[in-house]
């Protein structure tokens, strides 16, 4: 062997411990969402149908009008792959961009199409390249891996809303520059995958329609999320006979939202709002003792022991997260990871601030924004909002002090 290539180990440790031997490109498994980091990185069956959470469920793009017709969402600062270590050429980012359309119909059947696109990208900074000789280096590489996504969803509002999206991934995966020997070839390697979600939300209690001035009214929802995700060929970087499956997984979402809704002047605001997400995640690649590989047709997931109830095993990742919000304004988000095979456990917290909020105290305490006005065009058609989100409780060196920072910009009703 003419040379040795390290990649970091401890990023692998990043994504579900139990796919490292079994499946390549594990930088598909790290959760981009800061408000998901923050609720134990569940995000499949979210009320909150943002571009980052149309990654790990392309169905959310189907009600991306839900919130504005156009949507972004980015870091603002890289995440640190490891931050203990200070390496600045070792981190990960994303970024999604969405629009959204509502189309009127004459009955009661509201119908909504989404489009996004989405980027991530992993950087595992610079590789030194030896060979057998001695430690003495010959050279060195920048090692990366990235997706770009194109996702589209349908969604439709009736008594329940109802959504199915898809998603198609074009994945770039460099690893090293590999050029003597039997092991001829440039470690890179390019394929494409592509993702399948489902979105159910069935109101269980809901507000009055029209609520009348100052009345404030309960709510309370459920919802539920189906994905299978990174279905494709396998990847090869050198030798096509070594080539290596991508980390296909199921992930299964239940989650309950409630609060009371506040009718001041033309506007509906939640003045408090409570969201808990469970889910379950299992990854569908097997591989035996002679190496060959095989995909699981039928998850191993159990909706109720997994999902309703949370209980992890050695198969099956678990996910749960709690959000309080006010007056959509400011929120508290709190979770938990466990991935039992791997033994990674953890708790995660986020908050968030949203510019519109600031409009909603301002309802609250009786100043409203004028009919007409260049500030009410403001408020109707420009949010922003800021996230931040922490691992916590890991002694793993790879999870330790990971912090999101996450901007989101939403435009025109």
């Amino acid at each position: 062997m003419k040379f040795l290539i390290t990649i970091i180990f401890s990023f692998f440790c990043f994504a579900p411990a139990y796919a490292v031997s079994e499946a390549a490109v594990l930088f598909l498994l790290i959760q981009p969402s800061p408000r998901a980091a923050a609720m134990g990185n569940a995000s499949v069956a979210s009320f909150d149908h943002s571009p980052m959470n149309v990654i790990f469920n392309p169905a959310h793009v189907g009600f991306a009008k839900a919130a504005r017709k156009l949507g972004a969402e980015f870091y603002i600062r890289n995440l640190d792959l490891l931050p203990q270590f200070n390496l600045d050429d070792l981190y990960f980012s994303a970024r999604s961009f969405t629009f959204g359309h509502s189309f009127d119909t004459k009955d009661a059947l509201g119908l909504n199409i989404g489009l996004s696109y989405s980027r991530v990208f992993a950087n595992y900074g610079q590789q030194i390249i030896t060979d057998e000789t001695g430690p003495d280096p010959i050279g060195a590489f920048n090692s990366n891996e990235s997706a770009d996504i194109l996702s589209m969803g349908l969604g439709v509002d009736w008594w329940l809303r109802a959504a199915i999206g898809v998603s198609y991934k074009f994945i770039d995966s460099n690893l090293g520059i590999v050029s003597a020997g039997a092991e001829r070839g440039d470690g890179s390697a390019e394929v494409n995958s592509w993702d399948i979600g489902l979105y159910v939300e069935l109101p269980i209690l809901k507000s009055i329609e029209q609520l009348q001035e100052g009345m404030l009214a309960p709510y309370l929802n459920t919802s539920v999320g189906l994905v299978r995700a990174n279905i494709g060929d396998k990847i090869s970087y050198i030798d096509k006979s070594q080539s290596d499956p991508l980390p296909r997984v199921s992930r299964i979402g239940l989650g309950f939202q409630g609060g009371l809704r506040q009718s001041i002047g033309e506007r509906e605001f939640d003045i408090l709002s409570v969201e808990y997400l469970s889910e379950a995640q299992d990854l569908l690649v097997n591989r035996n003792s002679s190496g060959a590989v095989s995909f699981d047709t039928f998850s191993k997931i159990n909706p109720f022991t997994h999902v309703i109830l949370g209980n992890g095993d050695t198969e099956v990742i678990t996910k749960r997260g709690l959000a309080l919000g006010f007056a959509e304004l400011f929120s508290l988000s709190i979770g938990h990871y466990e991935d039992n095979d791997g033994k990674v456990s953890y708790n995660t917290w986020g908050v968030s601030v949203k510019f519109q909020g600031l409009f909603n105290l301002r309802a609250l305490l009786g100043h409203d924004e004028p009919v007409g006005s260049t500030i009410q065009f403001i408020r109707d058609n420009i949010d922003l909002e800021y996230y931040y989100s922490r691992y916590a409780n890991t002694d793993n060196p790879a999870l330790s002090d990971k912090a999101f920072h996450g901007l989101r910009i939403r435009l025109f009703k």
